[in-house]
């Protein structure tokens, strides 16, 4: 179907969640890229600090999110999504006045508090507004307009900030705050029942089969999701997926680029502007081109992409060559990116489909414990790997860390039914409805 109908069939609530998404992405982007370049160089905390406060977000999500899945399951997703922008916009809000090292930890824990309830808030909310087989499109336009945003964003920013005058950060602090509240005014414009579970609730189990959860017995909640071998087996997969491709984009091609292959940190931009331009290029193309195939092997591709743009950028950083560094960089940022349009898609697809419906919250929420688990664990292998001298090491790590990651999703499926890996549709739904 051509993109231009897709939209207009789009239903009304979820096109209005994705201005509120695009507006709060262009808010992010303006700050996103400089947290730690602000805490260290406009407020005085040391590099270490600094990145420690970083690693604290991540943990501190990494131990909320459970809970927040459980307020999306009990008061629905839209209103779990308001105050969690609510939280998010007051921490940004704080960073613009932050002064010292306790200050910096207090704030970044509200900030992780309010995004471990946003994101599966959102997913979850979004998923009830479209049916099965048009959740991959969605999940990959949200992508796209996130990332176009965020480049958008951070372009205005870079042109603006100075480390030498506080005060065009705290007044980018305070637009992005601004971007979160205007997202809460979409939200509040939607009608009350948008997102909520349906009235009656299928109580038979739905395709019951090896390792699903029966909707019916186990006491439901967490218990009943721990029961559910199938979502434990993608949530492993995503663990060691996240640890060794997302996890590293920031800090492990970071530190590989300027420690072991000299490439001046001025010049990283052209790395990420390519990644963020193939993706917002490339997403719809991609998403043409799963529909209909395996969701498992899809992510199988992934796990690959994002091996082979780690050993091209390992291959270049042997080069003699400025340009031949810049160049390897653009283009293994470039085939990581690739995979990010499979992987957008098809993980969230993947969790909602296995999900019970009285458990949306729940299952988002863990399957975001993913990302912590990868932020928490991913700097800090890649920090003592590459600051010990062991460059070479790292890539080996990582490498092999995306190939276990795809033989996994390669695994994964003879474990899913072929309507939740997306080689057939659920019977009576079509893609245009």
């Amino acid at each position: 179907m051509p993109i231009h109908r897709r939209l207009a069939e789009l239903p009304r609530e979820v096109k209005w969640l994705l201005l509120g998404i695009g507006l709060f992405s262009l808010g992010a982007g303006l700050t996103l890229p400089f947290l730690l370049v602000y805490l260290h160089q406009v407020r005085g905390i040391s590099t270490q600090l600094a990145g420690a406060v970083i690693a604290w977000i991540a943990l501190v999500g990494l131990l909320t999110g459970p809970l927040w899945g459980v307020v999306i399951d009990r008061i629905g997703p839209r209103v779990t999504l308001l105050l969690s922008l609510l939280v998010e916009a007051s921490a940004v809000l704080c960073l613009a006045f932050v002064t010292n090292v306790w200050q910096a930890f207090l704030v970044a824990s509200l900030l992780a508090i309010g995004s471990a309830g946003g994101w599966p808030a959102q997913t979850a909310l979004l998923s009830r507004l479209v049916p099965s087989p048009a959740r991959p499109w969605l999940f990959g336009l949200q992508f796209m307009l996130l990332n176009l945003g965020l480049g958008i964003g951070g372009l205005v920013a870079a042109t603006f900030v100075d480390v030498t005058r506080p005060g065009t950060f705290q007044l980018l602090y305070v637009v992005d705050a601004c971007s979160y509240l205007a997202y809460v005014a979409v939200l509040v414009a939607l009608p009350k029942s948008v997102g909520l579970a349906p009235v009656s609730i299928d109580p038979e189990p739905q395709n019951f089969v090896e390792g699903r959860a029966d909707s019916t017995k186990g006491g439901g909640g967490y218990r009943q999701l721990l029961a559910d071998r199938r979502f434990l087996r993608l949530l492993g997969v995503a663990a060691v997926m996240v640890l060794f491709g997302y996890a590293q984009i920031e800090v492990g091609l970071t530190a590989y680029a300027t420690q072991v292959a000299g490439v001046p940190a001025r010049w990283l931009g052209i790395a990420f502007a390519a990644n963020t331009a193939t993706i917002v290029v490339g997403q719809l193309l991609v998403l043409s081109r799963l529909e209909g195939r395996s969701r498992s092997r899809a992510l199988c591709l992934t796990g690959l992409a994002w091996g082979a743009s780690w050993l091209v950028i390992a291959v270049s950083g042997e080069a003699e060559s400025t340009w031949v560094l810049l160049l390897g960089l653009a283009v293994g940022a470039s085939i990581f990116a690739l995979g990010e349009t499979i992987w957008s898609p098809v993980f969230p697809a993947l969790v909602n489909d296995l999900a019970p419906e009285h458990l949306r919250g729940r299952y988002n929420a863990v399957s975001s414990l993913a990302w912590n688990f990868g932020s928490v664990l991913g700097p800090l292998y890649a920090g003592v790997l590459i600051g010990g001298g062991w460059g070479t090491a790292w890539v080996g790590v990582t490498v092999t860390g995306c190939l276990l990651g795809a033989v996994g999703a390669w695994r994964l499926h003879a474990h899913l039914d072929p309507v939740q890996d997306g080689r057939q549709q659920p019977i009576g739904v079509t893609m245009g409805e």
